[in-house]
């Protein structure tokens, strides 16, 4: 199989994972705050309790994925990212039936498990990010690429969960439908990479130990004594922390401020993943016609962290979809900016541990903006936003003030 039937294929995987990782979006925030929702009415708990308890859940699949990230991006150096997908695949499917069968019983410490499962396995973005390097592509198309199948799979993935919970549309329709739905979408997936994808990494087998594959922090020294890489990834983690804040909890925020229903909050992300894809498809591919397309970063910080703040501001329809295009416009274009430059700085031995890893750590960070924020939540639903928007300042600070490593690293 050439190269691009390859990516196509590899692409294809990404985008339905990615739909299937994004159905339950829209469905937690109502699930736990919305009067109307069975699973609301089964827990007799202060509102302060239900916005914590949604925290735990929101914080278990990121924390999961910390562990599962590098450890199987890693495990794919060693076997091959064919079996590891296919692996990853099965245990979501696992882990989605296992959520909607913990929302049909009304048990919040199963549903909390369940997401854990999910994430420990969903954790091969850094698996899809070292195939396209194992291919030898253009970085700036081949990673954009990537995250653009990602986000059009964020886009799919919110409307498909918000109808698929929508009993005006089927009677049979629930909040546990988009978890089953999940569970079929993963399971299909399995199949098509056993059938039609082909084994990219043909590098030689490590000859480290099994156990290093699971000493996290042994990975994370390896990265920080590398200050090429080490500044990558502050700069990354820090950004991330602020759209993954954002991310978890402006469903919340429109449920507060509008009271919207799952499929409204759907209908809404639309924009928002239609510029995510842009921003990391279309956007660094005309920056790279410049001498240095990072320089841009900076600037497209600062928009981001404004665009970001415009939500509290939004004041209907207009104003909300303006604010989620560009706020996924700025961002997705500078994460494929530093995915270039993380990769660019990797060895080909370690292209899946890096990848992992970096995944790794901005899941740590959601699940602990995930805790974080619902205390927030408890106080008034403005404040994660307003967290995440700090967050960005902080971000902005270190674009501006330590991006010589930029100037280090080729530019594929």
């Amino acid at each position: 199989m050439d190269k691009s039937k390859q990516a196509a294929s590899l692409l294809s995987i990404v985008f339905f994972g990615f739909v299937g990782l994004s159905l339950p979006y829209p469905i937690f925030s109502p699930l736990f705050l919305h009067p109307d929702s069975p699973f609301y009415q089964s827990l007799e708990l202060t509102p302060q309790w239900r916005v914590l308890l949604l925290g735990l859940t929101l914080a278990a699949y990121p924390f999961a994925q910390f562990f599962g990230s590098p450890v199987l991006g890693s495990l794919s150096d060693r076997y091959g990212r064919k079996k590891l997908l296919i692996l990853t695949m099965l245990g979501t499917g696992f882990g989605y039936l296992l959520s909607g069968l913990a929302i049909a019983t009304g048990q919040v410490a199963f549903l909390v498990l369940s997401r854990a499962i999910t994430g420990f396995f969903e954790g091969n973005m850094g698996i899809a990010q070292a195939c396209i390097s194992d291919l030898k592509m253009d970085k700036f198309f081949g990673l954009g690429a990537v995250m653009a199948m990602a986000s059009l799979g964020y886009l799919v993935g919110p409307l498909v969960g918000g109808f698929l919970c929508d009993d005006a549309l089927i009677p049979w329709f629930n909040y546990e439908t988009p978890f089953y739905a999940g569970c079929i979408v993963a399971l299909l997936l399995a199949l098509m990479t056993a059938l039609w994808f082909q084994e990219t990494n043909l590098t030689a087998p490590k000859t480290t130990s099994l156990w290093s594959e699971f000493n996290i922090l042994k990975k994370i020294k390896s990265v920080y004594q590398k200050p090429t890489l080490r500044n990558a990834f502050l700069l990354t983690v820090i950004l991330s922390l602020s759209v993954d804040c954002y991310y978890e909890f402006y469903p919340a925020f429109l449920v507060g401020k509008w009271d919207m229903t799952p499929k409204s909050i759907g209908l809404y992300s639309v924009g928002l993943s239609l510029a995510l894809s842009i921003g990391a498809l279309w956007l660094p591919q005309l920056l790279r016609k410049r001498k240095n397309p990072h320089s841009f970063r900076p600037p497209l910080t600062v928009i981001y962290v404004l665009a970001l703040l415009s939500l509290l501001f939004a004041i209907g329809p207009i104003s909300l979809n303006l604010h989620f295009f560009i706020t996924g416009l700025a961002y997705s274009t500078i994460n494929t900016l530093q995915a270039v430059v993380i990769s660019d700085n990797a060895n080909a031995h370690e292209q899946g541990e890096v990848m992992g890893l970096l995944w790794g750590l901005r899941m740590l960070g959601d699940s602990l903006l995930c805790v974080l924020g619902s205390f927030l939540l408890s106080f008034a639903f403005t404040w994660p936003i307003i967290f995440a928007v700090l967050i960005g300042l902080v971000a902005t600070y270190f674009t501006f003030a330590h991006d010589t490593f930029i100037k280090e690293a080729p530019t594929s």
